[in-house]
């Protein structure tokens, strides 16, 4: 991927599909997932990152969560494609993890309930 707007369409893209796959809707927005889900979320996100073609089944109850992640750092990546922001120098697996793990944990999870999208209900 060579831009920022390419991660965005990516994880946009990535969302959608197992969306569709899941059958699974957005956690609510009041809702906070438990240390266990965020242990289990950070793993699944590290596999996804490592080979996003790979299948990928986690329990039910991290299905919403891994969604709300990949919302999350879908609307990072446009803001910093808006912004111009250049790519950092490391591999897209790397890239990938630092959106979904380390922006969630510092601020991912606030921005999650406020990303509309028209193709994600909620629960």
């Amino acid at each position: 991927m060579q831009s920022w707007a390419d991660y965005e369409r990516a994880l946009l893209a990535t969302a959608q599909a197992l969306h569709a796959e899941w059958r699974t809707l957005l956690p609510p927005v009041d809702s906070q997932p438990s240390p266990t889900t965020e242990r289990a979320c950070d793993e699944w996100c590290r596999l996804l990152a490592r080979d996003p073609s790979a299948p990928l089944l986690p329990p039910d109850e991290v299905r919403p969560w891994l969604l709300a992640r990949l919302l999350a750092a879908q609307a990072l990546a446009g803001s910093l494609a808006a912004q111009g922001r250049p790519l950092p120098e490391m591999p897209p697996p790397q890239i990938v993890a630092q959106l979904l793990i380390e922006e969630w944990h510092g601020f991912g999870r606030k921005l999650w309930p406020r990303v509309q999208s028209p193709f994600f209900g909620r629960s």
